[in-house]
């Protein structure tokens, strides 16, 4: 993570601008998000996507992209934007943390199967003695 202040944003384009700043700027970013367009294709549309109030918009498949790799270099301006106007906050999880949850969660629906095979097999034994 980067250790500089997240400077304050007032807008969502402000915020897109800085992170796409903090991943080595628009003619860097450009090319990465948009590698099949030509380099000034490319350049032109990132620069009318952070123009406000331009038709020209990023997709949203375009900016999680942007915020992830936004993130990697520890650059959170919209992220951090968004949150604000949502009043909610963000807990940045690493990937370490992630798999850790998602084995306990693996570990957890693995035991449920084997109570509801359980619950099955009482069940089929009770319609077997029933008969």
């Amino acid at each position: 993570m980067s250790s500089q202040m997240q400077m304050w944003v007032e807008s969502w384009h402000e915020a897109i601008a800085a992170d796409i700043e903090s991943l080595g700027g628009k003619k860097k970013v450009c090319v990465r998000l948009w590698p099949g367009d030509s380099e000034t294709t490319a350049y032109d549309r990132i620069r009318a996507c952070c123009a406000e109030g331009n038709k020209q918009q990023f997709k949203p498949l375009e900016v999680l992209q942007l915020k992830r790799w936004a993130h990697e270099v520890g650059s959170h301006h919209t992220v951090d934007f968004e949150s604000r106007q949502l009043a909610c906050r963000v807990e940045w999880l690493s990937p370490e943390d992630e798999r850790e949850r998602l084995q306990r969660e693996f570990i957890a629906g693995v035991e449920r199967l084997d109570q509801i095979k359980r619950a099955l097999c009482t069940n089929e034994s009770r319609i077997r003695s029933v008969k």
